[in-house]
């Protein structure tokens, strides 16, 4: 069964490159070999890109891609305006290139944390070396990638 994602968390995850001097979210892949302790990936709008029924992330973790290896599946846990968790099924994978892995994810369920306590995102900074050092560039190509048909 596949969910669709909800219009503001599509905007923020497929919305353009982030601008130097701005405050944006951090979202979170959560990955998990069986048996093993859960990992976290911190990823960026520049490292994702949705539709309503998918999501690709782009990610220099090697422990994510072992981890999504040995079991396809992972836990996005991103901001829009609110806190969402998505539950993802691995389709798809490209690269790695430039040290940058690339995978396209089945959204399997949305779920909004919304117990009625106020939330405020984790958040970075953009700088405008940030582009280089993160290796945006790969990142992009893989998402490219993961989109063409």
């Amino acid at each position: 069964m596949t969910a669709e994602l909800p219009g503001e968390l599509l905007g923020e995850l497929s919305g353009a490159l982030p601008e130097a001097g701005a405050w944006y979210p951090v979202h979170q892949l959560l990955t998990a070999a069986p048996g093993g302790p859960p990992a976290v990936c911190l990823l960026s709008r520049a490292e994702l890109r949705a539709t309503t029924a998918t999501v690709s992330a782009a990610a220099r973790s090697s422990r994510a891609a072992a981890n999504l290896a040995a079991s396809p599946a992972a836990t996005l846990a991103c901001w829009a305006g609110r806190l969402y968790y998505l539950t993802l099924e691995l389709r798809a994978t490209a690269g790695p290139r430039d040290g940058v892995h690339g995978y396209l994810f089945d959204v399997r369920d949305v779920r909004v944390d919304d117990i009625g306590i106020e939330l405020r995102p984790l958040q970075y900074r953009m700088e405008a070396w940030l582009a280089k050092a993160e290796r945006w560039d790969a990142s992009t190509a893989i998402l490219d990638e993961l989109a063409a048909p």
